[in-house]
């Protein structure tokens, strides 16, 4: 017999109540290794192993990363807290800042930006997003190599920035 949803709930916010937050992660984390080691059980295949390397297969790549939901989480969140800093950098640099700048009486709000604190504020996002796509590994690196040659799609100075990725990139480590 199971608790009705109400009793479930009340149980787990006095749970929480009476836990500290640092047992709590504690005892996230070690339901999160426990899914991910139950899960590998599944396929206990590496992945050299499991996904063939002379051809793409993606029922075997699906298969291989539905059996590990802690290895992919884990990963979505590297990549968040990668691209999310210069996310939020533009956002507030060319969505927020405009809107609020008339509102607030803000200088640079009315259209008429000085050009060269304009170009100072596209290179230093320019170089965060080279830094987190380099930080990242191979596969974000080339997506930044391919932004790199749109000059319809990125202002020049980030074209700059991101053809230093074309240029001088450092080697990954293959494991």
């Amino acid at each position: 017999m199971t608790a009705p949803p109400s009793l479930r709930a009340a149980t787990a916010k006095s749970f929480l109540r009476r836990r500290p937050a640092s047992s709590v992660l504690a005892a996230a984390a070690g339901a999160a290794v426990l899914i991910e080691r139950t899960a590998s059980l599944r396929d206990p295949r590496p992945l050299e192993e499991a996904v063939p390397s002379d051809r793409f297969d993606p029922r075997a790549v699906s298969e291989y990363w539905s059996n590990r939901p802690v290895s992919v989480a884990c990963r979505l969140g590297t990549v968040v807290c990668g691209l999310g800093p210069v996310a939020g950098d533009y956002l507030a640099a060319y969505q927020i800042r405009p809107r609020l700048a008339p509102l607030l009486g803000w200088s640079g709000g009315d259209g008429n930006k000085d050009e060269d604190e304009e170009l100072r504020r596209q290179t230093a996002l320019a170089r965060k997003l080279r830094s987190a796509l380099t930080n990242l590994g191979p596969t974000f690196v080339k997506v930044g190599q391919q932004i790199s040659i749109r000059p319809d799609v990125v202002p020049p100075a980030v074209l700059h920035e991101l053809q230093r990725l074309c240029d001088a990139v450092p080697p990954f480590d293959d494991k």
